[in-house]
């Protein structure tokens, strides 16, 4: 399900589902580092969610995960306990 497609700002995010678990997307296809606000629909509050890539930690705040993407690059968010 895409859930952040921006083609002005070359940004795309799909979330998948499988047996229990979430992973969502996010790449950044500028020329430029992006901070991207992600809807996550049913996010708990505060939810741990990790990059599968980078292993840095986030956090669900009002059904909503900022991440900052590097040019040409991405993040596979992986969500514990959903």
């Amino acid at each position: 399900m895409p859930l952040v497609v921006d083609d002005a700002s070359d940004i795309f995010s799909f979330e998948r589902r499988l047996e229990g678990n979430r992973t969502v997307v996010v790449l950044n296809n500028s020329d430029e580092l992006k901070k991207i606000r992600i809807p996550i629909p049913s996010a708990e509050e505060n939810a741990a969610v990790n990059d599968l890539l980078t292993g840095e930690r986030f956090s669900a705040l009002q059904n909503v995960i900022e991440v900052e993407v590097k040019r040409k690059s991405g993040v596979i968010l992986s969500f514990e306990n959903e």
